[in-house]
């Protein structure tokens, strides 16, 4: 995904280029300032506003300029949450090259992507299923079966096909994209390990514990020797591992191995950070299960508060820090600790994610 994103921004800058109009060209300007700040709201708002303004210009049917900013615009209201602002955004720039009849493009095939990966957030698996199928198609077609961005549209596809538990599908679909990885780009890169994490993610929803357990170690050390032991990265091969041990009771071994990712996570990124959110997050649930949980509970706070401020108070991820904590104090036997808790994070669910998705139904369960 990272991959397509480089090689789509590269090829926007070049569209930027062939903006003549030089106000329309100070507001785009603006509202990239605000994106690479990663100012969302502000820049979503900006290229709104400059939206009607190039549409007059290059007309509704530009692939350079115009979608290009249908495009931003569609990114900025993903990563803000507004998903039905987001999706209308992505199904217009798709329909410039339907329109077109220019569907073989691989920048096509990106917002088709792009699309499905919003309704996977979203829930809608039946949604995202034909889009990644497409999408997939169009890159084989156009870059050929051994190209690394196809071996990405087979791994997001399975990525799918598990949050449906649909591992059967998944599987040979993860494997592929590891060959063409290991072949294309070597053992050594770090997509390839990648592609061994997934891979092992898999295997442990399916509790294969054994299966699992060599992949996580394999890319864990792929990562160290090309990124190093001081890479957030590693520090996610690190509780990637510490996960699988946990989930499969050996506590011993999962314990050290938080404890590292925290350690590295908070000297790399930072005590804000989300990523260091959820190692503290993590280790709280391990001492959950060790059945302390007098030390799990300000743990859990403290990733709560990091989420608020930095996510805020709407953010998926922070109904899922009062969703844990409220756990917590449900395996206290402190019910009226989390009942508020329970409702509040499955209120915000309901309004950011909507009432089809697993996470809202998860809520429900929790509170009855």
């Amino acid at each position: 995904m990272k991959t397509i994103k480089i090689i789509f921004l590269v090829f926007l800058i070049f569209c930027s280029l062939l903006i003549s109009n030089s106000l329309i060209a100070q507001d785009i300007d603006k509202a990239f300032e605000y994106f690479d700040r990663e100012q969302y709201e502000k820049a979503a708002t900006e290229f709104e506003n400059v939206l009607p303004a190039i549409e007059k210009e290059y007309g509704q049917n530009d692939t350079t300029n115009y979608s290009k900013i249908l495009f931003y615009t569609a990114v900025c209201y993903e990563k803000t949450l507004y998903y039905t602002k987001a999706e209308n955004y992505y199904l217009k720039y798709i329909s410039i090259y339907e329109n077109l009849g220019d569907t073989l493009n691989f920048f096509y095939s990106i917002s088709l992507n792009n699309l499905a990966e919003l309704y996977r957030t979203m829930g809608y698996y039946e949604k995202a299923e034909p889009l990644h199928i497409q999408a997939m198609n169009i890159r084989k077609e156009v870059l050929g079966e051994k190209h690394p961005d196809y071996a990405t549209s087979l791994s997001n596809l399975a990525v799918l096909y598990r949050h449906m538990g649909n591992y059967e599908k998944a599987e040979p679909l993860y494997i592929e994209a590891m060959n063409i990885r290991k072949e294309v780009l070597g053992e050594k890169h770090p997509d390839y390990a990648l592609s061994l994490n997934n891979l092992a993610l898999l295997y442990s929803d399916m509790v294969n514990y054994e299966k699992a357990e060599p992949l996580y170690i394999e890319a864990m050390n792929i990562i160290k020797e090309v990124l190093g032991e001081k890479h957030p990265n590693y520090a996610t091969s690190l509780n990637n591992l510490a996960e699988l041990y946990r989930t499969a009771g050996d506590y011993e071994k999962a314990k050290p191995l938080y404890i590292q990712a925290i350690i590295i996570y908070k000297e790399v990124l930072g005590e804000k950070h989300p990523d260091y959110a959820t190692s503290l997050n993590n280790l709280a649930s391990l001492y959950i299960n060790m059945g302390y949980y007098e030390k799990a509970e300000p743990l859990y706070i403290e990733a709560m508060n990091i989420i608020k401020e930095v996510l805020g108070e709407k953010h998926p991820n922070y109904a899922t820090s009062l969703n844990n904590l409220a756990l917590l104090y449900n395996n206290m036997g402190n019910y009226e600790k989390a009942e508020p808790l329970y409702i509040e994070a499955m209120n915000i669910r309901k309004v950011v994610l909507g009432e089809e998705h697993p996470y809202y139904a998860l809520s429900l369960n929790n509170l009855a």
